[in-house]
């Protein structure tokens, strides 16, 4: 299970330390971004469900300097409290819309909200996939041109069942594509 933190802590030292001082570092426009996170999920109290490590990985797009989407699947490995559904496997789809503060610079904050569906797949029991809106913020932290640290927290809202959840991660954020500007600057 500390696997994925395992390796991620390594990842992230070793771009740490091969990274040298940016010189633009940033949130550009007309990139495509790749974000592997790890981290954890909190579910609501009534739900019959253990917290349990989370992982996410989310592909995006920034449209301007302060506004970008991002379509997100997240795995979260559960076990049922009571042990009657015995292991539960819960899966998200979303799609977010990010605003981004300060997006010339290298610490940039950002709040995110977006809707998609929780999918619910317990050992024992049918598959539950419910609709759900979730909103949150974060940090993203650039140390080279474009590789940043990453780190997010959301309120997931299970519409049809009413839950409140938590899920927390922290990543690295990969600009690949870059489109190229008509003036040959880069943004």
């Amino acid at each position: 299970m500390n696997r994925p933190f395992t390796a991620l802590g390594a990842l992230v030292i070793a771009a740490a330390l091969l990274a040298g001082t940016p010189v633009r570092a940033e949130h550009k426009v007309g990139r495509l971004s790749l974000t592997p996170m790890v981290g954890g999920y909190v579910f609501e109290g009534n739900q019959d469900q253990k917290n349990a490590p989370a992982a996410t990985l989310a592909l995006g797009f920034n449209y301007t300097p302060n506004w970008g989407t991002e379509f997100a699947l997240a795995y979260v490995d559960s076990e049922n409290k009571t042990g009657r559904k015995g292991d539960v496997d819960v899966g998200q789809i979303r799609w977010d819309v990010l605003y981004h503060f300060l997006p010339g610079s290298p610490v940039i904050p950002y709040l995110a909200a977006g809707l998609g569906s929780l999918i619910t797949n317990p050992d024992r029991g049918d598959t539950d996939a419910d609709f759900m809106v979730n909103y949150g913020g974060g940090l993203k932290f650039f140390i080279a041109e474009n590789l940043a640290l990453r780190a997010d927290i959301r309120h997931i809202y299970e519409v049809d069942d009413q839950y409140n959840n938590l899920i927390y991660s922290a990543g690295l954020v990969f600009q690949i594509a870059p489109r190229k500007p008509a003036d040959g600057g880069n943004r």
